[in-house]
């Protein structure tokens, strides 16, 4: 039986984490692909692009992997009480 989802990435990885190369939707990626499962990625370093990333991309990524349904997987830092952004 085949998947009928597709991972959509947000990820909001630190300016140092971007300078040294050091980004979880790499080792996502390489592992999805290995494994078939399809993915979208979106960066979100600031409260405007998470917005866009939940909205239009979005709507672009389902409208790419149709008919299969998001599932969605935050790279963040955060808390009880807030999201953290990079603010890149």
């Amino acid at each position: 039986m085949g998947m009928n989802g597709f991972v959509y990435i947000i990820e909001s990885p630190s300016k140092h984490d971007l300078l040294h190369g050091r980004v979880e939707s790499r080792a996502l990626s390489e592992a999805f692909n290995l494994a078939r499962i399809p993915f979208w990625y979106s960066l979100a370093s600031d409260r405007e692009m998470l917005a866009e990333a939940l909205s239009s991309h979005l709507v672009d990524a389902c409208s790419h992997q149709h008919p299969l349904v998001p599932i969605l997987h935050f790279s963040l830092h955060g808390d009880e009480n807030n999201v953290g952004l990079t603010g890149v």
